[in-house]
C-alpha cells in the first residue's frame, strides 16, 4: 500500500488488495480537483501502477516488536518519483491543448515527486472476506487478519497504522473545533489554542488549568475521570505527533483485543466500524486513556465492550503496592477439569512479608478482592459449554500483561495472539493451566 496526500491533485493512493493485484484509488478525488487533467492520467494510471507494484515487491520484509526499533522504523521516510507515461507521447487534455511529455521542460513539469513515511498504510485493507472466514474459525485467515493488528512497525498493516489513522481523525476533528466529553463553543476554542500550543512549561500550565476548570463543572467522579483521561490523551497525541503513534500501539493489546472478541462474536460489523472508528469513539467518550497524565499514552482501556453490550469479566487476579512491597495473587483455572479448588498463588512478596503487612488496611482490600475469585471461577467455568471466542489476560507478574483471544474448539482451548508473529505462545497453542498463567477472561453471553 502506497500513499501520498498531494493536495493539490486531490491524493494519490495505490492499494494492493489480497489477490496481489495493484490498483489506484483516486479517480474520485479528481473529479472535483484538476478536472480534464484526470482524462490524461487515467490513461497513464497503468504505467504507474506497474512502478509501484514492482517498487513494491521489490522491498524488504522486516518485523520487531521491541518499542525503540519500532519507533526508529516509523521515523523513516522514502521519496518516490512517478511520471507520466513516455511511450505515448501525445496528450490530449479538455481544454484542446496538445503536449509533448517526452520534452523535456515538460516532462520535469509532470514529475510528481512524493514523500512519506515509509512505513505508513494510509488505507485499510479490505478484510469483509477475511473477516467472514475468520469467524468460522479459518486458521488461516485468523492468522492474517490477527497479522494486521502487530503491536510493531511493519511493511505490511500493523497496529501502528490502524492507530495513525485513528489519531489522524481525532486531529482533523479537533482542528475544527469538534471535541468529545461535550467540550464546545468557546471552550472547543480556548482547548484547540492550548492543544496548537505545545509541550512548554507555560502551555503546560495553561492545559493544567483548563482540564481543572472542565472537571470542576462534572459531580460524578467516574465522569470527572473520564475527562481527564479524554483530555490527557489530546495533549499527548497532539504534544508527541511525529511519534504517538508508536507509543500508543505498543501498549494498546486490551484495545486491540477488546475490537477483535466483539468482531469476532458479531457485537458490531468490524466493515462499517473500522478499529481506528473504534478506537476513536470510546476515546472521545472517555473508556480509553490515563486520568493522572498528559505524558501518559492513552492505552488503558477503562471500559470493555461496545455500544451497550458489555462482556462478562471472570477476575482471577490482583495486585497492590503495601509498605512498598508489590503484591500479585492470583489463580490458574482447570478449563478441562473444572477444578474448584481455589488455590491462590502470590508473586512479589514472601510469605514471611506478606504475614508482616496483615494489620495493613490496604491487605484487608487485597483479601476482598481474592475473596470474588471463587464466584468469578464458577462464572467462568458455566460459560465454558455456551461460549466460543474469550478474551484472555497473561499475568505471569507483577508488571507483565497482556490481552489477546481464546477459542474453544471442540474440547480443546486455543490460544490465538494478534502478535502470533513474537508470542511466547504457538499460534493457536492448547491452553496449559501450569504453562499460560492466564488470570482473567472475558466474554460476551
Amino acid at each position: 500500500m502506497i500513499h501520498a496526500g498531494s493536495g493539490e491533485f486531490g491524493g494519490l493512493a495505490f492499494v494492493r488488495r489480497t489477490n496481489g493485484q495493484v490498483v489506484w484509488q483516486g479517480v474520485d478525488t479528481w473529479e472535483s480537483t484538476v478536472g480534464g487533467v484526470k482524462d490524461a492520467w487515467q490513461k497513464t494510471v497503468g504505467e504507474v501502477v506497474r512502478v509501484v507494484d514492482n517498487f513494491l515487491s521489490t522491498r524488504d520484509v522486516s518485523y520487531d516488536d521491541n518499542l525503540g526499533s519500532s519507533l526508529e522504523r516509523w521515523k523513516e521516510e522514502e521519496t518516490i518519483t512517478l511520471y507520466y507515461d513516455p511511450r505515448n507521447s501525445i496528450r490530449q487534455f479538455s481544454t484542446g491543448l496538445e503536449i509533448d511529455v517526452n520534452d523535456p521542460v515538460m516532462r520535469e513539469f509532470l514529475k510528481i515527486t512524493i514523500t512519506r513515511k515509509r512505513y505508513f498504510n494510509e488505507s485499510e485493507p479490505q478484510t469483509a472476506e477475511l473477516w467472514q472466514k475468520a469467524r468460522r474459525g479459518d486458521e488461516q485467515a485468523l492468522k492474517e487478519l490477527f497479522g494486521m493488528f502487530v503491536q510493531s512497525v511493519t511493511e505490511n498493516e500493523d497496529a501502528a497504522d490502524k492507530v495513525q489513522r485513528a489519531i489522524n481523525r481525532i486531529m482533523a476533528d479537533a482542528e475544527q473545533g469538534r471535541f468529545g466529553m461535550g467540550i464546545s463553543g468557546e471552550r472547543a476554542k480556548e482547548l484547540l489554542n492550548i492543544l496548537r500550543g505545545g509541550n512548554t512549561a507555560e502551555n503546560n500550565k495553561k492545559f493544567e488549568e483548563f482540564v481543572k476548570k472542565v472537571v470542576q463543572n462534572e459531580n460524578d467522579g467516574e465522569k470527572q475521570k473520564k475527562v481527564k483521561a479524554y483530555l490527557n490523551g489530546l495533549k499527548f497525541m497532539y504534544d508527541n505527533r511525529d511519534t504517538a503513534a508508536v507509543h500508543i500501539m505498543s501498549k494498546s493489546c486490551a484495545i486491540i483485543a477488546d475490537y477483535l472478541l466483539a468482531g469476532l462474536t458479531g457485537r458490531l460489523d468490524p466493515t462499517k466500524v473500522s478499529y481506528e472508528e473504534f478506537y476513536k469513539t470510546k476515546f472521545e467518550m472517555g473508556e480509553i486513556g490515563d486520568e493522572r497524565s498528559y505524558t501518559m499514552a492513552p492505552v488503558w482501556n477503562r471500559t470493555f465492550g461496545w455500544g451497550n453490550n458489555r462482556p462478562m469479566v471472570a477476575g482471577l487476579n490482583y495486585r497492590e503496592n503495601i509498605e512498598g512491597q508489590n503484591i500479585f495473587a492470583y489463580m490458574r483455572p482447570d478449563l478441562y477439569g473444572r477444578d474448584k479448588d481455589i488455590r491462590i498463588e502470590y508473586q512479589g512478596i514472601t510469605a514471611e512479608e506478606l504475614e508482616k503487612v496483615k494489620g495493613n488496611k490496604v491487605y484487608e482490600k487485597l483479601v476482598e478482592k481474592i475473596g470474588e475469585f471463587p464466584k468469578n471461577l464458577e462464572d467462568l467455568y458455566n460459560s465454558l459449554s455456551t461460549v466460543e471466542w474469550y478474551i484472555v489476560q497473561r499475568k505471569t507478574d507483577y508488571d507483565d500483561t497482556h490481552f489477546f483471544i481464546m477459542r474453544r474448539v471442540g474440547n480443546e482451548y486455543r490460544l490465538y495472539d494478534h502478535n502470533w508473529l513474537f508470542s511466547q505462545y504457538g499460534w493457536g497453542s492448547r491452553y496449559d493451566r501450569d504453562l499460560h498463567y492466564i488470570s482473567r477472561y472475558l466474554w460476551y453471553r
